[in-house]
């Protein structure tokens, strides 16, 4: 008995058409096909964590440090007043965008 499976991949052509990287080895007769994207760029076999350290790495090579804590704590304080207040907005029925209300 001959193979009865193979993987090969090909081209799917704009009007449907597929055409295979290579001539399977199977016999003549009807056959099931599974299409599946293949993604243009090759894999690297690079984990994420292998990914986020060369990017630590290559930061830290050009004199990159990032944003102290102190300052990306007050944003986000900021950040929390802010939907505090919608939230605020929201709830008194009004709907009204927080400045217009401190125009009123």
């Amino acid at each position: 008995m001959g193979a009865t499976e193979a993987v090969i991949e090909g081209v799917l052509t704009e009007d449907g058409q597929l055409i295979l990287d290579e001539r399977p080895n199977l016999p003549p007769g009807r056959v099931r096909v599974a299409v599946q994207a293949v993604s243009e760029t090759p894999e690297t076999g690079e984990t994420m964590f292998d990914v986020l350290e060369r990017i630590w790495a290559e930061q830290d090579a050009r004199g990159f440090r990032g944003r102290p804590v102190n300052e990306l704590l007050a944003e986000l304080d900021a950040m929390r007043d802010e939907w505090g207040t919608e939230e605020n907005r929201l709830s008194d029925g009004t709907g009204a965008p927080a400045s217009s209300q401190e125009s009123r």
